[in-house]
């Protein structure tokens, strides 16, 4: 049972790193998106008409960010509490960002989320709070 949910626990690493690295692609390249896919810093420009150019840079490079973090294990509690508010804070403060599409995204990168800010990212991870215990 335990080499199981550290396999889910790896399993919703890669998920949330994904989903992290399209949206910082979608942010930091708006001209990919030609499939009109929602993003949150996609969703920011077609509101605020293209004023936002460094905001969605900057959401983009923290997505970036903390897509690698997380498909490296380091720190995953930390880290996958962070992705997962920036991600879904945004969306919820400007409500007119993107419809169930967006929704369906969020909801599951929230699912993606919470069990790896309460367990950690399990044995396959670098460095997380349990395994330098084990190290040591």
């Amino acid at each position: 049972m335990q080499t199981l949910t550290d396999w889910l626990r790896l399993v919703f690493r890669i998920c949330l790193s994904g989903t992290l690295m399209i949206e910082a692609i979608l942010g930091l390249v708006p001209s990919l998106n030609r499939g009109n896919v929602p993003s949150v810093a996609g969703g920011f420009n077609d509101f605020y008409s293209n004023d936002l150019f460094f905001q969605n840079a900057a959401f983009g490079v923290l997505y970036f960010i903390i897509s690698i973090w997380l498909l490296f294990g380091i720190k995953t509690n930390i880290v996958s509490a962070v992705g997962g508010i920036l991600l879904v804070l945004p969306a919820m403060v400007v409500p007119e960002l993107g419809g169930t599409e967006l929704a369906t995204k969020l909801a599951l990168a929230a699912v993606f989320a919470v069990p790896l800010a309460f367990f950690g990212g399990g044995r396959y991870a670098i460095m997380d709070r349990g395994n330098w215990r084990q190290a040591f």
